[in-house]
């Protein structure tokens, strides 16, 4: 990434380049203790909780993007493409499930309202899993038959504390 940043400034184009350092989901579950790539997080690849599906999201895009700044914003993988189209004056098919969060990115307030965000995995391997995000809160069903479960992320990023059964509503 720094040799990437190297020649895009000295080549100029430093000001007309977005450089998006993201990942597609959490680390693996290989030497947890040596590497602690989640953090405090719950989970790693192929879960449901934080540390499977939230990654870092790092842009740079001087005079474009702030220098250190941070967004609320909550969006998932499938939001890019339509912000890249957005960028490129694009247009989008209507059909995608993603919203463009180019005002996230530029520091404006985000454009992208709350809505349902949705994960499965293992619907072809025998241990489907699912979770759903609104805002703050979260369910995971972490298994086949398995009771869901319910989290504040706002207050619980971790996943520690169980709400589901004080919440059934």
């Amino acid at each position: 990434v720094g040799r990437i940043r190297t020649l895009v400034r000295e080549l100029g184009l430093q000001e007309d380049t977005l450089i998006v350092f993201t990942s597609d989901n959490g680390p693996l579950e290989q030497a947890p203790e040596l590497f602690d790539s989640n953090g405090s997080l719950r989970g790693y690849k192929r879960d449901m909780y934080e540390g499977g599906i939230r990654v870092p999201f790092v842009v740079c895009w001087p005079g474009r993007v702030p220098a250190g700044s941070t967004s609320p914003a909550v969006f998932a993988f499938w939001d890019l493409l339509p912000t890249f189209a957005e960028l490129a004056g694009a247009s989008v098919p209507h059909a995608l499930d993603g919203r463009s969060v180019l005002d996230a990115l530029l520091g404006r307030k985000p454009s992208v309202e709350e809505r349902l965000l949705y994960w499965d995995y293992g619907h072809t391997r025998g241990n489907f899993m699912q979770a759903v995000r609104l805002g703050d809160w979260k369910v995971v069903r972490p298994g086949p038959g398995a009771a869901v479960e319910l989290y504040d992320l706002a207050n619980d990023p971790v996943e520690s504390n169980n709400l589901a059964e004080a919440n059934p509503e």
